[in-house]
């Protein structure tokens, strides 16, 4: 198949994977993670740029096969998600590093399908700019959102949201 860097993927994801933590113990997290079970089930060749702790166990989670390019982070981003009556109180202890254009191959630029996948707003959205148009899909929940200093997290406006949604054909 190649080097990963020299390979195009068929379905590419920009987001950060995370560590979420239950009461069940860490599990796997983020619409990267996710999605690229299901893209892999469907015979897709995965890409995923994503930033995590070196040696972060939940990147032997991803499908075996997926093409996987690891920006090292001091931390994979880690949520707790607390309930109570109903409602959930939102945490983000730790973020990854950001994702811009300068971590993406050329060759994963004209992927069949790009799927920007923030969670913790780290999916530079200039970086619709170098993809293929009108093969781009966006979860924007990511860019919505905000941490407080200690690690709540509230809704933000998304002042990019024009640009990136001009560019995504799914949302």
């Amino acid at each position: 198949m190649g080097e990963p860097a020299e390979t195009t993927p068929d379905y590419l994801l920009v987001g950060h994977i995370t560590h979420d933590i239950t009461p069940q113990g860490p599990q796997p997290g983020g619409t990267v993670t996710f999605a690229a079970h299901t893209a892999a089930a469907f015979g897709l060749r995965v890409g995923i740029l994503t930033s995590a702790a070196p040696g972060e166990p939940l990147l032997d989670g991803l499908p075996p096969d997926a093409l996987v390019i690891n920006v090292p982070a001091a931390h994979t981003t880690t949520f707790e998600n607390l309930y109570q009556n109903g409602a959930r109180t939102q945490y983000m202890y730790h973020r990854a590093a950001p994702l811009g254009v300068d971590a993406l191959p050329p060759a994963w630029r004209r992927a069949r399908l790009t799927h920007l996948a923030p969670v913790a707003y780290e999916v530079d959205p200039q970086l619709v700019a170098a993809l293929s148009p009108g093969r781009i899909c966006a979860t924007p929940q990511g860019w919505m959102r905000h941490r407080q200093p200690d690690g709540l997290v509230t809704t933000r406006d998304w002042p990019d949201a024009v640009h990136v949604l001009a560019q995504s054909h799914l949302t």
